[in-house]
């Protein structure tokens, strides 16, 4: 069964840059049409300046980042080895830190895009929450509704349970 959803999930993931790399020996103008395979357009990147400047310029960049990163980091590790201490819970919380943060921000930015989505709705969810409420304050609805036994922000009634005021209508 594991099996089964592992190779869905590789099967997902790269079964699009298979298709681009087969699209990419297309000998033909269009995406949609394989022709046949050619290596023309590989022909043509070989022959452009500017492709070949760039390609050099992000080999370069990357293998000097590389090489950069692991030596620091091998150097980092090594030395992170010997610390005790709260110097070192420092450094952990660093670390945790930098884990945490790409959730943190995800789910912040999903958050901000769910509240402007559904910013009309939530006028219309508020106006659906105090039709009741307002049923529920006329005075032979009142005298149906029996007290509640403790203090609580909740109105009680003999047909439903409902916040005093609900949080998106305090503003």
């Amino acid at each position: 069964m594991l099996r089964g959803y592992s190779t869905i999930i590789y099967l997902f993931l790269y079964a699009p840059i298979a298709l681009i790399v087969l699209f990419s020996f297309n000998s033909g103008n269009n995406a949609s049409d394989f022709q046949h395979f050619a290596l023309t357009w590989y022909g043509k990147a070989a022959n452009n300046t500017f492709v070949i400047e760039a390609l050099e310029n992000s080999l370069i960049v990357a293998g000097t980042s590389a090489a950069l990163a692991t030596i620091m980091g091998t150097m980092a590790a090594l030395a992170l080895q010997q610390v005790r201490g709260p110097l070192r819970l420092a450094f952990d919380g660093l670390t945790y830190i930098s884990i945490m943060v790409s959730g943190i921000v995800i789910g912040i930015a999903t958050l901000i895009a769910l509240v402007n989505t559904f910013a009309l709705l939530n006028g219309f969810l508020a106006s659906l929450w105090r039709a009741p409420a307002m049923r529920r304050s006329s005075p032979w609805a009142m005298a149906r509704s029996s007290p509640p036994t403790r203090s609580s922000p909740w109105r009680w009634s003999s047909s439903s349970c409902a916040p005093a005021s609900p949080a998106w209508t305090a503003a």
